[in-house]
């Protein structure tokens, strides 16, 4: 490990190539995932907690208030390094350069991470169309057990499987 390296997060999954496609679905799952399990230091809060805004102080709902008092710059400094750590995640698994641009003008504050997880979402995330309900509804009802899973032991549970990564 080089100098330059050592201080890097490691990747949590694979990088997501900035394509507004269902691989996104993917990235995003395993993203979640990962995050999930990255605490800063001496914190009860991971990093995906502090993407989706649940953390103290946070603007999602049920987020838990920043404590008053002698507390609340503690507080408050924590979080600011919660936010740190998810922004760091986001960048570092993002191998777009475009996108790269964008995350990096998002200002440093109390909500950086929380802003950089909203932009990859909305530049990477399909959305939901009518076009792609009906896509959708089509490859449901012409896929086939033997064209999508074959004839293996499992074929009852592969193609339940397939007919639940569809919908």
């Amino acid at each position: 490990m080089t100098d330059s390296t050592k201080n890097l997060p490691r990747l949590l999954c694979e990088p997501h190539d900035g394509s507004r496609s269902t691989k996104f679905l993917k990235f995003a799952r395993d993203f979640k995932s990962g995050c999930s399990a990255e605490f800063a230091q001496n914190d009860d809060y991971s990093a995906w907690i502090a993407l989706i805004d649940l953390d103290p102080g946070g603007n999602g709902v049920n987020a838990p208030a920043l404590p008053g008092g002698a507390a609340q710059a503690a507080a408050q400094r924590k979080r600011l390094v919660r936010q740190a750590l998810a922004y760091r995640l986001v960048y570092r698994h993002i191998d777009d350069e475009r996108i790269r641009e964008m995350l990096n003008d998002i200002n440093d504050d109390d909500r950086r991470g929380v802003l950089a997880w909203q932009l990859v979402q909305r530049e990477c995330g399909q959305g939901t169309s009518d076009l792609e309900i009906v896509k959708l509804k089509a490859d449901f009802h012409t896929s086939s057990v033997i064209g999508a899973v074959g004839h293996k032991m499992d074929t009852i549970t592969a193609y339940a499987r397939e007919l639940n990564s569809i919908n």
